[in-house]
């Protein structure tokens, strides 16, 4: 009977993942459909928004151009807010590792014991090993008290990513100083966003902004 009740609990806790990927999956699609919804009504002079257009006083208006043209660098922005708090959990998890190609926030387990193998053996270092996973796993208690769930919020930060894309330059904080000003990061994420990922989107800039006060280096850190 035993046995019996642990087959059927992996069988359970292997379903629940399957469906967690198929929303995720469902929610890309939802989420690449209203982008496309809202950037075609864009060009066609129709913009799908529930805030009012900015005003540009004793400036003149701006064409059809520059509006694509700021849309797209503040999606890029959405991107990078995600991209930073992956970027910030590797250098925690990882410190040292200067080179991040091939790590994600999902695959972290397996990158910490591939990072602890001996080169001379292939052995795992045991004490290197607990370091890591420990810092990986206090690190992720902090962040899941203030929401962040580990099977899911990976994957979304990745699927934003991909979406909006990063910004190409590092910004300068001088010219452009609402990349270091969580309420002007809030504004932007809440205009471009669809709600339906609204939330979530929010609670990782909210992580973000958590990490950076822990670190003291700007929000958007190179």
């Amino acid at each position: 009977m035993t046995e019996d009740n642990e087959w059927m609990k992996t069988i359970q806790n292997e379903n629940e993942y399957l469906k967690d990927q198929v929303r995720l999956l469902r929610e890309n699609y939802e989420l690449r459909s209203l982008l496309s919804q809202h950037y075609e009504n864009s060009h066609e002079g129709r913009i799908v928004t529930s805030h009012p257009a900015p005003v540009y006083p004793n400036a003149r208006s701006p064409g059809q151009g520059e509006l694509e043209l700021n849309s797209k660098k503040n999606g890029r922005i959405v991107g990078e807010i995600a991209f930073q708090l992956d970027r910030r959990i590797l250098a925690y998890v990882f410190p040292g590792v200067t080179r991040l190609y091939g790590y994600t926030v999902s695959n972290i387990p397996e990158k910490i014991k591939q990072a602890s193998m001996k080169c001379l053996d292939g052995s795992v270092d045991e004490k290197k090993h607990r370091a890591m996973m420990q810092r990986y796993l206090s690190l992720a208690a902090r962040l899941e008290k203030m929401g962040y769930n580990r099977d899911v919020h990976p994957v979304f930060s990745e699927f934003l990513i991909n979406t909006y894309g990063i910004l190409k330059q590092r910004p300068d904080l001088h010219s452009s100083p609402l990349h270091s000003s969580p309420a002007d990061l809030r504004k932007i994420v809440i205009d471009i966003v669809p709600s339906k990922f609204l939330g979530d989107t929010l609670l990782l800039l909210n992580c973000l902004c958590e990490l950076s006060k822990e670190d003291s280096k700007p929000l958007f850190a190179w």
